[in-house]
């Protein structure tokens, strides 16, 4: 009788030692994950993420227009460097760590940095002045943190494709996760002209980047 109570509850060994190794594997894949990401990402570079809550998918829906490659990213973040993230999540922006997603719902995409007329200047460096861009972009993004998330503008996007562009309008402050990477990335030389980048996709980004 106490062998078969014993038996049906558990050897309390083995449960500390399945415990124990799952503990290790999740710490295992962590670290996988963000020595994968230190490895790929340079501060500064996107970080595009797949997930799968229903705003995501509705997301997913609204950008099939730019291909399936592109429209299967719903949202964005901006690698800062030291394994961390800066991302506008619905409860605002916040700084995370990179390793926080699955590797397989991720794609990184690096970003180049444009000089605009620092090609004339004496003694340019472009390694030199590429880092102090990145270095522009990342504080930017972390300047962001704490912002609101931007409903309005997540609105103000599906009004603008309703009334072909004719109703506009947003609010100060406010960030998604697609406008804080490009205005980001602004600090790195982009253009978006003649869009508003606040106003730019997952999609989008993950297209013309």
């Amino acid at each position: 009788m106490e062998f078969t109570r014993w038996h049906m509850s558990g050897n309390p060994r083995r449960h500390g030692r399945l415990r124990h190794r799952c503990f290790l594997c999740g710490v295992l894949a962590r670290c996988s994950r963000l020595w994968l990401y230190s490895m790929e990402l340079e501060p500064g570079d996107l970080l595009f993420v797949k997930t799968d809550h229903f705003v995501s998918k509705l997301i997913r829906f609204g950008q099939r227009g730019y291909g399936p490659d592109a429209a299967v990213w719903n949202h964005v973040a901006v690698y800062v460097g030291d394994g961390q993230i800066v991302e506008a999540l619905t409860n605002g922006v916040v700084l995370s760590p990179a390793d926080k997603y699955p590797v397989s719902d991720t794609r990184s995409i690096k970003s180049a940095a444009y000089g605009v007329g620092l090609a004339e200047v004496a003694d340019y460096d472009p390694n030199i002045a590429e880092k102090a861009m990145r270095h522009n972009a990342c504080e930017f993004a972390r300047s962001c943190v704490g912002e609101k998330y931007g409903f309005a503008t997540i609105a103000a996007i599906a009004v603008k494709v309703l009334m072909k562009g004719k109703l506009d309008f947003g609010v100060q402050g406010t960030s998604i996760c697609s406008g804080l990477a490009a205005r980001s990335l602004e600090r790195m030389g982009y253009n978006w002209n003649p869009w508003d980048p606040a106003e730019l996709t997952p999609a989008y980004l993950a297209k013309f980047v």
